[in-house]
């Protein structure tokens, strides 16, 4: 009995040092967006969007290990409670952001939303509720919850980065008051605009997964 709690409290701890790396790698990745930003207000120099995208790259890792190593502690999908959800749905942001930014290497001023949406869902999740593993509700024993929860949370994600493509698109249009162009935030010059398109993209992607997520939830 002793060796099993050894081993719990071990794999727990190990959890909990990967879950803060996350968070600083993170918090990292989003102050070098934000300097990204303005360092592309003034000059057409992308340097500091590139280590910030590796950066997040690295913390997507680093998240996913974080959510295999709590799998196998419980022995199912890691989304039991409002923990682990806010860990999903931070995961399910960054890995979304990190997809569609390959169509624009060099835009990274929507980084500095999602980033700072995931930071706040971690540590809201660690400092509101606890990673201490619960059995799951007996109302909630049902092979459909898991997939409820996984593809809900992936499509709040998912309208998270459509939300923030659109926000940056509304910022850049606003600056270009300030005679700046296309060119100077990493985009090509296009006759029509192609936010709107991948935002669109997005939703269209997005309002199925949550379709399922609320049918299955019933």
């Amino acid at each position: 009995m002793e060796e099993v709690f050894v081993r719990d409290s071990s794999i727990f701890t190990l959890e909990l040092r990967i879950f803060f790396a996350v968070i600083i790698l993170y918090s990292l990745s989003c102050l070098l967006h934000v300097l990204q930003f303005g360092v592309s207000t003034f000059f057409r120099n992308f340097a500091v969007g590139r280590m910030a995208t590796r950066l997040l790259y690295l913390a997507v890792i680093a998240h996913t290990l974080l959510i295999i190593v709590r799998w196998i502690e419980e022995g199912q999908p890691p989304v039991q409670n409002k923990y682990e959800c806010l860990s999903w749905f931070a995961w399910c942001n960054t890995a979304t952001y990190l997809y569609i930014r390959r169509r624009w290497r060099e835009l990274t001023l929507p980084g500095i939303f999602v980033t700072t949406l995931s930071i706040a869902a971690l540590f809201l999740a660690i400092n509101k509720y606890s990673p201490v593993i619960t059995p799951l509700a007996p109302a909630l024993q049902s092979p459909w919850y898991f997939w409820h929860v996984l593809i809900a949370f992936g499509a709040y994600a998912v309208f998270v980065v459509g939300c923030s493509v659109e926000l940056s698109y509304l910022i850049i249009k606003a600056l270009q008051y300030g005679r700046r162009t296309w060119e100077d935030f990493g985009l090509p010059s296009l006759d029509v605009d192609p936010f709107h398109k991948l935002s669109y993209n997005l939703v269209l992607l997005g309002f199925p997964l949550l379709t399922f997520g609320i049918v299955s939830g019933a």
